[in-house]
């Protein structure tokens, strides 16, 4: 008989520093060519079936999640990073399966005299009543 820890369901995934390019500013300067910006990602959901039958097909790919963050950085101009970061977040939690998501927008010298500014955006679904 095999003894296993009863685990929670939920689980945390960290995407950390993915790197894009993305057309990011307010100032004219920022506005003629696209810079490279850094996304740190953590989301949560119920992964109970994902790891019972230990498919992928099952789980929130975190390749997709990925590929979301560099698709939606990549469709407009954005002048303001708190823009940016909260349509990831909302990209993100658009899938029904996430509990609750924090994004991180990198960017990098953003001012003189300062290596970056980030602007981090959280979302958590709402329990439905039971």
């Amino acid at each position: 008989m095999e003894l296993r820890p009863t685990l929670r369901d939920n689980v945390t995934v960290t995407l950390s520093a993915i790197t894009t390019e993305c057309s990011l500013g307010a100032y004219a300067h920022e506005k003629l060519r696209r810079r490279t910006i850094t996304v740190n990602v953590m989301y949560e959901y119920d992964a109970g079936r994902a790891t019972r039958s230990d498919r992928l097909r099952q789980a929130v790919d975190y390749k997709t999640i990925r590929n979301e963050i560099i698709r939606v950085a990549g469709l407009r101009h954005y002048n303001l990073v708190e823009s940016l970061v909260n349509e990831l977040v909302a990209a993100i939690a658009a899938d029904e399966r996430i509990a609750r998501v924090q994004v991180e927008v990198i960017k990098p010298q953003a001012l003189k005299k300062t290596a970056a500014v980030s602007v981090i955006a959280s979302w958590c679904r709402p329990r439905k009543p039971r």
